[in-house]
């Protein structure tokens, strides 16, 4: 599966978990058509105004509608565009088989399925709070929701959703409150509120005009004087004696100013032109003291500190002006003639720090801001300029951040600015413990909202590269004096010698700016990428022997030299045949041990890794875990469980893995292999009962012969059950393990990174579940088969125990008799066996019994059977499912039985 494709399935889950639905059939449907019939959205071939203008016609309200996006656009929401794009596609396909009058007419409102009287609440629909909302009455809005589906999707009125978006946002906002109300930085102190003075941007003065005195009584040249004068002191934040300005309603208000309405006209008009400069000059500082405090983030606060480099030159600037003022060589012409320059950075400025302050930016969209101002304003050198220095030193220390991960693994982001976030809470160690924990996956994830947008192609890649070069430091391994020769050096943690203690760093390391050519920063996460990469898979490969690792556990969840297997069923089957709750797990672990040693297993270095346990659930909820379908109070049950299961059911192996070999076999995939050696067990438990049945039968054979019908049919149907086991046992072990284990070592072979290796893991354990059809609906039937086989295989070692006994006895006196001695004991006890299998043969109830079975199991295989060849009939062509067939259907004996079985039944029917 691709990464795209884990997205959309990821997504669609969680879209219909939101909803409140059951995930089936209809899960995989939505899906395919997502994948099938999707367009790529492009805004240069995708006009916005044709998609607004279409979902404006099928809005409510189209006003509130175009309002709506315009304030999300202004905040800068990252895919709006796209998700608008995909919305109005959605108006164009009523056809679609999911989708139910998501966008109805306005004038078939009244005709839904669901009314907003019918579906929420009395107490959200009269107005009350939503925190009022009891769980019952949740509980009963769910079951309304559910029961108005329609092919498994929900169709409601537009006022119903209105009303169940309210609650939801109340309650999200609600959550985000709590968590606000935990500051994680540090608060500014509070006499920076209490000290208005120490703000650098207009003390804010009581809403007074009137100048102290009137400017029109004096000259044109004082008047014109006091006005720069004016003028000069509110380009650096202060009002003037003839100047005033009102205070702001908003923080990021644009700030106005009050020009004594007795001054000059012409010199009024030309102050005019010159006081935007003072209001752009009021919103930059604003900006600078708001976006300083600690909860704005790193970007933000290296954007501040560019612009006050930039505001040391604008301060220069007045001081250049108060200078020739003094001089008495600065005219209110002169200094518009100055100041006329400065105007388009100020305003530009300005522009950007409103973007900015609209959407409450932080971290790489302020960045992406500035990414495509830079841009736009590309015809214009100067402008640009400057716009590439904010850029550049705001992003600065973002790409400190991807350097650091890049290049040594480690996140230090304390605003949580960086696109890739760790979850603190899953540790390596959880690998050993939790059934569903994925430290490779879940550690360490991208965010989305953090990634600047010429990145964005390049995340799936610093997402890995950081984690390679994460897991290497974590294995406390260090490279050699040569970096070039990629050869490690395994690195005691026990050790006191802290000279040996270094980190693992990429040699070639190049600082990261921010530029507008993204093939520079493709460069440099591919050359860590590709350092990374190799370093962790020779540390795996070589370091720590991960393909001698794997095939020691095939070797013994596989069964591939299962001689360990057979003596240890030897010595422990009474021990096994015990309830778990009264076998001594010790005692097991001792007859393990005693096994490998004396087997072949003992030239396995990795053997005393070994362990086993006894599982609290059966094979069947473990198939049904590992599928998803595991019930939520197993966990309650699971004493009762262990009580009721039987050794031999719930004993299973288990094996001790370390850091970092467990990136590979985690928990989970340890689960699998359980899985699989569970079944294997099962079956060579099964094969190993039928031949004592062997065993017990074959002194009545050489008595009764095929004089006694119902005799020779338990032989036969034990030879049935002994050729469906062994040939479905080789099927597993030689077609589908053996197989699917050299391709795997083959695709080892070639593997470039980590990831390929988890990869092609998973799919070996995969295929051997599917073909050994473990997670086929047929694995239901041959667990009935099987259990048929075990009480067969019982009842008729019960009715032959006295038999096998006096066998054994006789056998035991042999050996103290001549030859001529033995012969004739041996007959004798050949013609009382005789006789006693007469009485038990002649039984109605042994007749009965073995009739039960011989017809219970045929009708079990022809089900397994025809199951197989449907199968096969629907496509399923990639599974070695068919080779089943051929192994125990070689002559078509039974599929001419299931030909005959399907025509007697559809002549039932018809009749």
């Amino acid at each position: 599966m691709s990464a795209h494709e884990f997205q959309l399935h990821n997504r669609v889950d969680k879209l219909v978990e939101l909803i409140g639905l059951k995930k089936n059939d209809a899960l995989i449907k939505i899906v395919t058509y997502l994948e099938k019939d999707r367009t790529p959205f492009n805004p240069n071939v995708h006009p916005m105004h044709v998609s607004l203008n279409k979902l404006a016609n099928n809005a409510l309200n189209p006003s509130d509608f175009t309002q709506k996006y315009n304030e999300l656009k202004a905040k800068n929401v990252r895919d709006l565009d796209a998700f608008v794009f995909f919305l109005s596609e959605l108006c164009d396909k009523p056809e679609t088989p999911f989708i139910k009058k998501v966008f109805e007419p306005k004038q078939n409102y009244s005709s839904s399925t669901l009314t907003e009287a019918t579906l929420v609440p009395e107490s959200i629909s009269s107005g009350t709070s939503s925190s009022k909302l009891s769980s019952t009455a949740l509980a009963e809005m769910k079951d309304k929701v559910l029961k108005g589906t329609s092919s498994g999707f929900i169709t409601l009125s537009p006022t119903a959703l209105t009303s169940i978006s309210k609650l939801a946002l109340s309650e999200k906002t609600k959550t985000k409150r709590k968590e606000a109300s935990v500051p994680s930085y540090p608060e500014y102190p509070n006499w920076v509120q209490e000290r208005p003075n120490l703000t650098w941007d207009f003390y804010p003065n009581p809403e007074k005009f009137e100048s102290e005195c009137e400017i029109n009584k004096l000259t044109l040249s004082l008047q014109e004087d006091m006005i720069v004068d004016d003028l000069l002191n509110c380009m650096t934040g202060f009002e003037g004696k003839f100047i005033k300005t009102p205070s702001l309603s908003d923080r990021h208000a644009d700030r106005t100013f009050h020009i004594e309405r007795s001054l000059d006209p012409a010199m009024r008009e030309l102050a005019k032109r010159i006081l935007p400069v003072c209001s752009h000059y009021s919103t930059i500082i604003r900006f600078v003291e708001e976006k300083s405090e600690f909860k704005w983030g790193l970007v933000n606060h290296a954007l501040c500190a560019a612009i006050r480099e930039l505001l040391k030159n604008h301060y220069v600037f007045i001081c250049q002006l108060e200078n020739l003022q003094r001089k008495g060589n600065l005219s209110l012409q002169k200094l518009w003639y100055y100041v006329n320059p400065i105007m388009g950075f100020m305003e530009i400025l300005a522009s950007i720090i409103k973007v900015i302050n609209k959407g409450d930016c932080c971290g790489s969209t302020v960045i992406d801001i500035l990414y495509e101002k830079v841009l736009a304003y590309s015809g214009d050198p100067k402008l640009q300029e400057l716009i590439f220095y904010l850029a550049q030193t705001s992003s600065r220390p973002y790409f400190q951040m991807l350097q650091d991960w890049i290049y040594k693994g480690q996140i230090n982001d304390p605003y949580n600015e960086f696109m890739i976030s760790e979850d603190k809470d899953i540790t390596k160690e959880k690998l050993k413990e939790d059934f569903n924990e994925k430290f490779w996956e879940k550690k360490y994830s991208i965010n989305a909202q953090n990634i600047p947008k010429f990145l964005a192609n390049l995340s799936e890649k610093i997402l890995l590269t950081g984690k390679y070069f994460n897991s290497i430091q974590e294995t406390g391994s260090i490279l050699g004096k040569n970096l070039n020769s990629n050869e490690l050096i395994p690195f005691d943690a026990s050790s006191n010698n802290r000279s040996q203690r270094k980190k693992i760093n990429f040699p070639d390391q190049v600082e990261i700016n921010f530029t507008i050519k993204e093939d520079t920063y493709k460069n440099v996460v591919e050359n860590a990428y590709n350092f990374s990469s190799k370093i962790l898979l020779n540390l795996l490969l070589k370091d720590h022997k991960l393909i001698d690792r794997l095939r020691s556990l095939k070797h013994y969840f596989l069964l591939d030299q299962s001689d360990f297997m057979v003596h240890f069923m030897d010595i422990s089957e009474d021990e096994l045949n015990k309830t778990s709750s009264e076998i001594r797990l010790n005692k097991i672990e001792s007859l393990l041990e005693v096994s490998l040693r004396i087997t072949s297993a003992n030239s396995d270095p990795y053997k005393d890794d070994l362990r086993c346990r006894l599982l609290l659930t059966d094979l069947k909820s473990m198939v049904m875990k590992i599928q998803g379908f595991a019930q939520k109070n197993d966990s309650e049950s699971g004493g009762d469980k262990l009580k009721a299961l039987k050794g031999l059911e719930a004993f299973v192996l288990d094996y001790s893995i370390k850091w970092p070999l467990s990136l590979i076999i985690n928990k989970k995939t340890l689960f699998k292999y359980q899985i699989l050696f569970r079944h294997l067990f099962l079956m060579k438990y099964v094969e190993r009962q039928l031949l004592n049945v062997w065993l017990c039968t074959k002194s009545g054979e050489l008595c009764l012969g095929r004089s006694y019908p119902y005799y020779s049919l338990a032989c036969a149907l034990r030879q049935r059950m002994l050729n469906f086991v062994q040939n479905f046992l080789n099927y597993m072990t030689f077609e589908v393990i053996e197989s699917s284990w050299s391709t795997f070592e083959e695709n080892l072979k070639e593997v470039e990174n980590i990831d390929n290796v988890i990869e092609h893991h998973a799919k070996f354990l995969d295929t051997c579940l599917r073909d050994c059809i473990i997670t086929n609906d047929s694995f239901l039937l041959i667990q009935k088969i099987l259990s048929e086989c075990i009480m067969f295989s019982v009842f008729v070692q019960g009715v032959t125990k006295n038999i096998k006994e006096k066998e054994e006895t006789s056998q035991s006196e042999w050996k103290s008799m001549t030859l001529k001695e033995a012969q004739e004991l041996r007959r004798k006890t050949l013609q009382e066996i005789g006789e006693d299998l007469n009485k038990i043969v002649s039984d109605d109830a042994f007749a009965a019994s073995i009739k039960g079975f011989d017809d219970k199991f045929s009708k079990l295989l022809l089900e397994f059977l025809a199951k197989i060849i449907n199968d096969m009939s629907n496509g399923l062509g990639e599974t070695k499912i068919g080779n089943v067939l051929y192994r125990l259907d070689f002559n078509d004996h039974y599929r001419n039985q299931i030909e005959k079985l399907r025509l007697t039944s559809s002549i039932i029917n018809i009749s």
